[in-house]
């Protein structure tokens, strides 16, 4: 049988034990927050120095205004190629 003042002290360290294991489990989360948050960094750091295709549209709408019935119309959209690699167009959908 344990005497009043070993169980007080048995209740101490149980609770400084219980203290050590959430310490331990912040101190995993901690690491883990700090890894990711390292790694994402890198990722985002090493996307813009990638080359990349870019296409401009400098006039991406035209208005014809009024047009006569069985008119034929037509206008010239420019497409510019401002990226760093090459800009490949695979498909083209008339809207």
């Amino acid at each position: 049988m344990l005497k009043k003042s070993e169980i007080g002290r048995n209740m101490i360290v149980g609770s400084v034990d219980r203290l050590r294991g959430k310490d331990n489990a912040l101190l995993f989360i901690k690491k883990i927050t700090y890894v990711l948050c390292t790694a994402i960094l890198v990722i985002l750091w090493a996307i813009p120095a990638q080359g990349a295709p870019r296409l401009t549209i400098p006039e991406s709408v035209f208005d014809f205004g009024y047009v006569p019935q069985n008119s034929t119309i037509s206008h010239v959209f420019w497409l510019y190629s401002t990226g760093d690699d090459t800009l490949k167009i695979i498909n083209i959908k008339p809207g």
